[in-house]
């Protein structure tokens, strides 16, 4: 073999050298690169992972506040149903006991723990004028006197409280049975008459044609006269009076006269 052809040789000995040499730089790069984006990879999802258990942890914490609002609020519409609707009824007492059967009504409701059944318990008044000694004076009167009204839920222990009261007599629309609610409408416009009463107090004396009356107040006072007419707009009467042995016609306001 001669020197060139050794030499030959040799330089391809190293060009093949070479290639191997590149191809095994080739062949660990991707490896190597693998395994570093693994490495970089890793924490990422360790941290969506820890994400993930959070937003379930928080679910399912929301779930049990839900669970339990929801408890809450099946609790109280029993607590709703088992207590009922308020409604108005009218309970009839004794006449000159109302205002004291509404008291102990509401006082025993306390005692029993049944308060939260009795919304309100009123006797209805109106503002009314009376004539004394000549003089006008307003006055209380009931609206229906013997009567109580009740804004009440009606089971068997509010029942049987109210009619064990001492002074009460029964219910309204009893009927030996349940009693029967009124309206709310029909509430209402009780309600309504008694606002009128006490913006426009009435008068408590009603005056008739024919009878006779006393004068009580003014140039004729002591008199004794006989209605003719009666005004209630203006509050006035037209009444025959004897002066001097002569039936003469005088004009006089309710508050001067009183009935004989």
């Amino acid at each position: 073999m001669s020197a060139e052809e050794a030499k030959d040789i040799e330089q391809a000995t190293t060009e093949e050298g070479g290639v191997s040499a590149s191809a095994e730089a080739v062949t660990e790069t991707p490896a190597e690169e693998i395994a570093d984006n693994t490495q970089e990879a890793a924490p990422a999802d360790a941290t969506e992972d820890a994400s993930l258990a959070e937003a379930a942890e928080e679910a399912a914490v929301n779930t049990d506040n839900a669970t339990a609002q929801d408890a809450t609020e099946q609790v109280a519409g029993a607590a709703a149903t088992k207590r009922g609707k308020h409604r108005w009824y009218i309970i009839h007492a004794y006449s000159g006991f109302e205002k004291k059967v509404a008291a102990q009504i509401l006082e025993q409701a306390a005692q029993k723990g049944l308060s939260d059944q009795f919304e309100e318990v009123v006797v209805p008044t109106e503002e009314i004028v009376e004539v004394r000694r000549g003089k006008k004076v307003q006055a209380e009167r009931k609206f229906f006197p013997g009567y109580v009204m009740a804004k009440m839920v009606m089971n068997d222990e509010t029942w049987q409280l109210v009619k064990t009261t001492d002074k009460v007599t029964g219910f309204l629309g009893g009927g030996g049975v349940r009693p029967q609610a009124i309206t709310e409408s029909e509430a209402q416009a009780i309600f309504q008459q008694v606002e009128e009463g006490l913006a426009a107090p009435k008068n408590a004396v009603i005056f008739e044609i024919g009878e006779q009356v006393k004068v009580v107040d003014g140039p004729f006072d002591s008199f004794i006269g006989v209605v003719e007419d009666v005004d209630e707009g203006k509050e006035k009467l037209k009444v025959s009076v004897t002066i001097f042995g002569r039936a003469t016609p005088v004009e006089l306001e309710f508050g001067q006269v009183e009935k004989v």
